[in-house]
């Protein structure tokens, strides 16, 4: 699942799970190292207490020259005040084990009496003995520290027990203090992390993401911007490289639009020479023809001449009209961009085909576009043209335009019905050299998607043989 993420979630959960990882490590030695000095603190304070107390006890036995038989008497008084000043209670054994008073009265019936290896380590070592809840067949619920009790002759008389909190109940409490304060601290941390870390992450991928716009709107044909970036990271080579693979493309570009162009026009040269040498060859053999055969006597000769000066002439417009749309198609004037009101034009475009039906709808009833007039007029009138020549053998053409304007688009729509244009040549519609009438250049439709394009437009059709065509233009609305 973790493939499927996006780089920025990626590296923010990343960096998530190593700073948890981290805090976590960073808590438990925090932890140990508490537990630690808590223990060593409390064998020092409990290490502390037992000599204030045998010092205490100490003195007073010593004021009253106390013995092994009338010490009990002697501290029995004091006890409870050493007790309370020390904040612990006490118990005092005999050297054989036996319990000879406490200030804890009944709460511990069961120490009564030390175990044997207590009173036997104490009469052989004469050394402090501590104990905790590892010894099952004592208390287990303190840590017990037990010293001999001397008289003034330095000879033992007693045992003193001090019981104090063992270490498991200390630590308990030790331990839900730190886990609160570490629990709160990590908290914190990681709320104040964690936003530093979305926002390292959303830094990072947001620059890949320029990055990819600006790869995603490189064109072939269009005017790529290199990107500017003032970053010295691992991303600054990949930045470089696109800006040079920017730099050989826009070579590559320019080589292969005057490629273009180059055959384009020769193939355009081959096409208005083939077009210009259809009409020629029968005006030279219609010429000779009427030179071999001709006969001043001949009473025919003024009408042969007029039949053949007919022929001529109509030859003659067809190469006009070749010539001419060739000089439209390669003279396109500059353009000079206005806001031009497209319902206006459309309407006086319209008029110059008053000898044609053609139903005019539009909506709204301001349409503008920025855009040269003439150019406007000429798609407008090639495309009328089409529809025109489209008609069957005397039948009545029917033409219909509409104007819409949305949003986002302009939509210009010219409908008729004529003859349609057949499946199997559809895609060479707008080819330079394709023309199905039976005169024209073929160059109408090839100049009106050339203009429309130039605009950042877009045209398509539909048509059903017999029964008609409808053009669409689409000019975005800016």
């Amino acid at each position: 699942m973790f493939k499927n993420f996006s780089i920025r979630n990626r590296i923010f959960y990343s960096m998530l799970f190593l700073i948890f990882l981290a805090l976590v490590s960073m808590s438990f030695i925090i932890y140990r190292q508490f537990i630690s000095t808590i223990e060593s603190y409390n064998e020092e304070r409990l290490y502390r207490k037992e000599q204030i107390i045998l010092k205490t006890i100490d003195y007073e036995l010593t004021e009253y020259n106390a013995n092994k038989s009338n010490f009990v008497s002697v501290l029995e008084r004091k006890l409870y005040s050493i007790s309370d000043i020390n904040g612990t209670d006490i118990n005092i054994y005999s050297l054989d084990g036996k319990q000879l008073m406490s200030t804890l009265g009944d709460k511990n019936p069961h120490v009564r009496q030390l175990p044997k290896s207590i009173t036997q380590q104490l009469n052989i070592t004469h050394d402090r003995i501590e104990i905790d809840s590892d010894l099952d067949e004592f208390d287990t619920t303190h840590i017990h520290s037990f010293n001999l009790i001397y008289d003034a002759k330095n000879q033992p008389i007693g045992i003193l027990n001090v019981p104090y909190m063992n270490k498991s109940t200390f630590l308990s409490h030790a331990f839900s203090m730190i886990m609160i304060i570490i629990g709160v601290s990590m908290l914190f941390l990681m709320i104040g992390i964690g936003m530093f870390a979305w926002f390292i992450s959303r830094s990072i991928s947001n620059r890949i993401t320029s990055i990819n716009q600006k790869i995603i709107q490189t064109q072939l044909v269009a005017q790529n911007v290199p990107i500017s970036y003032q970053y010295n990271d691992e991303l600054k080579p990949l930045v470089d490289s696109y800006n040079q693979m920017l730099a050989k493309l826009e070579v590559q570009t320019q080589i292969i639009a005057t490629q273009e162009r180059e055959d384009a026009w020769r193939e355009m040269a081959k096409q208005v020479a083939h077009e210009i040498k259809n009409p020629l060859t029968p005006m030279k053999l219609l010429v000779q023809n009427f030179q071999r055969k001709f006969d001043a006597q001949d009473p025919e000769i003024p009408q042969k001449v007029n039949s053949l000066s007919s022929t001529l002439i109509q030859q003659i417009d067809t190469i006009n009209e070749i010539t001419e749309a060739f000089s439209d198609f390669a003279k396109m004037p500059k353009m000079d961009d206005n806001e031009i009101d497209l319902v206006y034009v459309t309407k006086n475009t319209i008029d110059l085909f008053s000898h044609v039906n053609i139903q005019f709808t539009y909506n709204p009833s301001d349409i503008i576009l920025v855009m040269d007039n003439i150019y406007y007029s000429r798609v407008l009138t090639n495309l009328l043209k089409n529809a025109v020549q489209s008609a069957k053998e005397h039948q009545n053409i029917e033409i219909k335009v509409n104007l819409e304007q949305n949003e986002h688009n302009i939509m210009l729509t010219v409908t008729d019905n004529g003859t349609g244009i057949p499946v199997e040549i559809q895609d060479q519609i707008f080819e330079p050299k394709f023309t199905t009438k039976n005169s024209g250049s073929g160059l109408g439709l090839a100049m009106v998607k050339k203009i429309v394009s130039d605009y950042n437009g877009s045209i398509r059709f539909e048509s059903t043989e017999n029964i008609g065509t409808t053009f669409y233009v689409t000019f975005p609305n800016d």
